[in-house]
């Protein structure tokens, strides 16, 4: 009798986070939607004298606005920034750098 009343407090515990989570997301606010589109990271002017000019970075943009953006210079790396204003204000060095749209992505 003890393992099904303990069994029970169980699973109404598990019942009750399961409905207060799922209450949670039923009240959250929804995020801004933005387009998901990739683009490249188009250098005109090379300031630092390591990546180069020309499509020195791939990336794409999330419906969250998150961007991510992949090095294609000789140093190679990933990285993740909380909106494409944010990667331009980074990596844009006054208009020397500029972001080339390509597509939405479906």
């Amino acid at each position: 009798m003890r393992e099904i009343i303990h069994e029970m407090l169980v699973s109404n515990a598990v019942l009750c986070r399961h409905i207060k989570s799922l209450s949670l997301l039923r009240n959250a606010r929804p995020f801004p939607q933005y387009p998901r589109r990739m683009f490249n990271l188009v250098r005109d002017e090379d300031v630092s004298g390591v990546s180069g000019t020309g499509i020195v970075a791939e990336g794409i943009q999330f419906s969250t606005g998150k961007c991510v953006l992949a090095w294609v210079t000789q140093y190679r790396s990933i990285a993740v920034y909380d909106s494409i204003q944010e990667l331009e204000a980074i990596h844009g060095h006054d208009g020397r750098t500029r972001i080339g749209w390509l597509e939405e992505v479906a």
